[in-house]
This record gives structure tokens, sequence and C-alpha cells, in this order.
């Protein structure tokens, strides 16, 4: 029926269907993992997560977090755990990750050997995930983070346009939220764009410095795809929860760009912690987003997030509400919320939208699917 509710996996897999695969790429933020799933898992019929035992700067992983990994896969929550040690990587080992052709402005002024070792491994881990959705049969996959939720409706538009269109790879804007997965930063960032969906192709790897002219995660962009579909934020949305942790010091300590904290993790949690819409200004702890937002909406928790430490925070604040400088400015229409929460039900007629059309991208599905394990001309990573 039309209530929203998920149907099976076996739907979704059937024959005939679009196959989409989710590679998630995780460290710290565990928490949130399973609600992610959740958002996507009525598109998504392959969950893949790749993890790490220590962080890209040596931190242990939180013991509780392993074992909900261990309890998400026990419970079917997760197709498949694998896991990522970090290292150390060559010259050559970094100059082979960088796209062919990168060029100096591509890298930042810098060349490919001064790249960090964190970004080489962020990226490597994204390629495992990648792989692992090729070989698990899908037509197109989703390189995501455990903080990262999606309207399942518009996810599944989202896929249907980009397979009937033969596109590589669909784009889309963000929402932002931080402290709380109540409080909505504004307004809107509409220069940031992520990869949302991608094709899943045997040479279509991750590279780092693809040359593109969005501003876009440096770690998923794959290299030769060409055609690139940007849907405007009524067709697909991602809702970011980057500043919703159990830990932010831990947040701010493993994330790659832990560089562009400056006054570093032990100051930028303790500032959000003691932070709330009604209690001062925004303040972004990352320099360059905090001249983007100067608001914050109080909205519903759309995708029934439980995070120890923030749970019920954004409660006492009435939704709708718009905070700037500490103070109440006014009030959202409550349209905006609406038309989330419409997005989030799931039509009756969703899984005929994703039934595999005649086209381009047919044959190419059939050899992704029997090439899978022995892929000619990409290196091991």
């Amino acid at each position: 029926g039309g209530d929203g509710a998920a149907p099976t996996v076996a739907a979704v897999a059937a024959p005939g269907a679009l196959r989409v695969g989710a590679a998630y790429n995780v460290f710290d933020g565990v928490e949130l993992l399973e609600a992610s799933i959740q958002s996507v898992r009525p598109v998504v019929s392959f969950v893949c997560v790749v993890f790490q035992r220590v962080s890209n700067f040596g931190a242990p992983a939180a013991p509780e977090d392993l074992e909900a990994l261990r309890s998400l896969t026990a419970r079917g929550v997760i197709d498949e755990l694998v896991e990522y040690a970090p290292r150390t990587f060559t010259g050559d080992e970094k100059r082979h990750l960088v796209a062919p052709n990168a060029t100096p402005a591509d890298m930042g002024g810098a060349s490919p050997e001064d790249i960090g070792d964190h970004f080489c491994n962020e990226l490597s881990k994204r390629e495992i995930g990648r792989r692992r959705c090729l070989a698990g049969g899908c037509h197109a996959f989703m390189s995501i983070d455990a903080d990262e939720f999606y309207a399942r409706a518009q996810l599944a538009e989202a896929a249907r346009a980009m397979w009937r269109g033969g596109h590589d790879v669909v784009t889309c804007r963000m929402r932002t939220f931080m402290v709380d997965p109540t409080w909505e930063l504004r307004p809107h960032d509409d220069t940031s764009r992520v990869a949302a969906l991608m094709r899943c192709h045997p040479h279509m790897p991750f590279r780092l410095c693809v040359p593109t002219s969005m501003l876009v995660d440096p770690t998923r962009r794959l290299l030769r795809a060409s055609r690139v579909l940007d849907l405007p934020r009524a067709r697909l949305e991602m809702h970011h929860m980057s500043l919703v942790r159990r830990s932010l010091r831990s947040k701010f300590s493993s994330v790659s760009n832990r560089a562009n904290y400056p006054q570093g993790a032990e100051a930028a949690a303790r500032s959000l912690e003691a932070w709330a819409p009604d209690k001062g200004p925004v303040v972004h702890p990352h320099p360059a987003a905090r001249p983007r937002f100067n608001s914050v909406v109080v909205v519903p928790n759309h995708f029934g997030i439980r995070v120890r430490g923030t749970a019920g925070r954004g409660s006492r604040l009435r939704q709708g509400a718009r905070y700037s400088g500490g103070k109440l400015v006014g009030h959202e229409a409550a349209a905006d919320a609406e038309g989330v929460a419409s997005a989030l039900r799931m039509p009756a007629s969703w899984a005929d939208s994703l039934a595999l059309p005649a086209g381009e991208w047919g044959p190419d599905g059939v050899a992704i699917r029997a090439r899978a394990d022995g892929i000619e001309g990409l290196r091991p990573l």
C-alpha cells in the first residue's frame, strides 16, 4: 500500500529491477548508522560497511561501536562488513590514486606525493566499497557516510532518472544539521554538492583530484564519469547530520579534513556542547562553513535519530521556530517540513519505478555481473 511501509529486499532485487548498493565509509558516528541505512534501504538492496578499528590518525575505535557493527551485521541490517587497516602510501602509490588528468590546480598547487595518507586511506576505503557493490551485482551505488540521510521517494526517483538518462553520477545539494537532529542550519548551502548516486562500472574507479566544476568531496569522484545529472533541491537532497554525534571530539579528531579545525578537537567539541539556538549565534567550527550559516530552524526529527547526549535537547524548542543570534526571529511555514515528510513516504508504485528499461546501460549491467570478481585493467589498491 501507500502507507510508507518498507518493502521487502526481495522486491528490490527482483530480476529486471535496478540493483542499487550502498557502501558506507565508517569510523565514528556508528550511532547514526542504522537510521541512515533505514533511510535508503527501501531503494538500496545491498549494504556493505568498510570500517576501521584505528582511525587514520591512530585513535582506537570505541568498543561499543565495534559491537554495534557486529550486531547490525548479525541482524541483517548490514549485508557485508569489511575491515580496513589504514597505512602509509609510497609516492608511486599516491600517483596511482590521483586522476591521470588532474592538473596542479586540481591538487591545490601540490604534487601527488604531497597528498596526505589520510586522504589516500579514505579514498581506498571508498574504492573497496565500490568494488564490493560491483561484486554484489549492483548497477548503481552510493558511497555514503553514517551521518548522511535521504528521503526514500526522492532517492527512488533519482535512481530511475539516472538509469533512464544514462548518467554516470547524480549530484545534489545538502541540508546541514548541528548538535541536535532537529536543528537545521540556514540559509541552505547551494554551493556544495554530494555525489549521491554513481554508476557501478568496472572501469570507473574512485580517484583523487578528478577535475570537476563542482565543489564535491575529493574522495568521491569517479574516473571517466562524464555524464552528471545535478538535481535541484525539489528532486533530491542529502540531510547531513555532520555535527550530530554522541562524541563530537571523536568526529573532530578523526575526520580527514581535521586540519581545517585550527582550534583543535577539544575546543571545537566544547563550544558546541554548550550551544543551543536560543543561547547564542551560530558559530560553525569549520572556518569555510562559518560564513554560510547565520540562523537555525527547528524541524521535525524526520529520520527518528536517537543519539545519547542530544536526544530531547531540541524538544523544548517549538517546531518551525527560527533563531538568529540566539534570539527568536520568526517562524517557518509548515510547508517545508511537510514536503520532507511527504518525500519520506514511498509511493505504492515505487517498485515499478526501478524496473530496468531497455537502453545503453543494459548490456553493461550484464557484463558487470559476469566480471564482478575478476576485473581486468584495474590495479590492486
